[in-house]
């Protein structure tokens, strides 16, 4: 019989008011390879007209998402275009040299997913929805990871040592600012997108340390936790010896031992 398309309307909503049963069939309203609908129906039901006449074959459901007819979760998946949504920062995320639950953390920070104070439905006893750290400003994931004033001079030690200096703006525009100057795959750009995803994960551990157990940290352990994970995470790297390594393990304080030498070219 073709696809029929959705009114948007119950099966119960079109036989309430009419002259139908309930219990009517589809092959009951098919004379002649025709339809039958009263005209009163077809007046106040205009989709009626655009349903195609039967063609005296089986009548069977089919899947319009599915190029086959037949369900399909992934083919219903892409039809709502979940995988085609433009995510200018996925490379920011998918990192080989990020730490896992770091990643998760960003990947929330990024779509502004993460459980503050202005999306959460739990408050503080007094109903306060102020800033973990700062206590000044209303906690919101622009003012948390980029305009608080505890995190910023933080911001700006580790901006110093990945050599990237971004001016005073919005979380989003330094989002899709990174996302743009750093889409290089290469070993400076691996570094930046691991040490943003490591600070983005510490903040919000310290965050909920102080939301949950009232357990604060100063900003000098905050950055030594996550300068301390960054250099782990580069010591477990066989990293290839060249003067941005070199510089590399002098910020992060490598030993240079660790830098394996370039391959000698063939005889």
């Amino acid at each position: 019989m073709g696809r029929t398309p959705s009114f948007g309307r119950t099966p119960e909503g079109l036989i309430r008011g009419s002259p139908f049963s309930p219990n009517l069939k589809l092959s009951a309203l098919a004379v002649n390879g025709a339809w039958a609908f009263p005209k009163d129906l077809v007046d106040r039901f205009p989709e009626l007209a655009l349903i195609r006449p039967p063609n005296n074959s089986i009548d069977s459901l089919v899947w319009i998402p599915s190029p086959t007819g037949a369900y399909s979760l992934g083919h219903t998946i892409c039809r709502i275009d979940y995988y085609h949504l433009p995510r200018h920062w996925h490379h920011l995320i998918w990192n080989p040299l990020s730490v896992p639950r770091c990643k998760f953390t960003l990947w929330m920070v990024v779509q502004g997913r993460l459980s503050t104070m202005d999306r959460s439905r739990m408050r503080s006893v007094n109903g306060s929805r102020v800033c973990h750290f700062c206590e000044l400003v209303n906690e919101t994931h622009d003012h948390l990871f980029f305009a608080c004033n505890f995190i910023r001079p933080i911001w700006v030690h580790i901006q110093s040592i990945t050599r990237f200096h971004a001016p005073p703006s919005t979380w989003s525009d330094f989002v899709t600012r990174v996302s743009q100057q750093w889409a290089r795959r290469d070993l400076r750009n691996s570094v930046r997108k691991l040490v943003l995803s490591t600070f983005v994960n510490k903040i919000w551990m310290e965050r909920n340390s102080r939301a949950f157990t009232n357990q604060k940290n100063s900003q000098m352990i905050l950055l030594r936790q996550t300068t301390d994970l960054v250099r782990q995470k580069l010591l477990s790297q066989n990293l290839k010896d060249s003067p941005f390594a070199r510089r590399l393990a002098l910020d992060w304080e490598l030993p240079v031992s660790i830098l394996r030498p370039p391959a000698e070219p063939p005889d």
